[in-house]
């Protein structure tokens, strides 16, 4: 019996706009909520239309019949899809 533990090592969210961000943290899904630590951002400089997207670079183990867990050699991107999002100019407001 050969098992695999497979495990994403890498995202990469690419922006639309020319810039991209390389971590090992998937971030989290969105809130209003004040940024945290683990949020992954990014401001776009002109409003406009973009089309982000995110590579996923995974990694793997395997072993045979309960043996000792062992790398598998190289790893594998996958690219998502790009989605259309509009950067539209916004106007803070201070309230209380």
């Amino acid at each position: 019996r050969v098992e695999f533990r497979i495990r994403p090592n890498e995202f990469s969210f690419v922006f639309g706009d020319g810039h991209w961000l390389t971590t090992r943290d998937p971030g989290r899904p969105f809130t209003t909520k004040a940024a945290l630590a683990r949020d992954i951002t990014h401001r776009y400089l002109t409003k406009g239309v973009f089309h982000p997207s995110l590579e996923t670079t995974y990694g793997a183990d395997f072993r045979v019949d309960g043996g000792r867990w062992r790398a598998v050699s190289g790893t594998v991107t996958i690219q998502g899809p790009e989605l259309d999002l509009e950067a539209v100019t916004a106007t803070p407001v201070l309230v209380d």
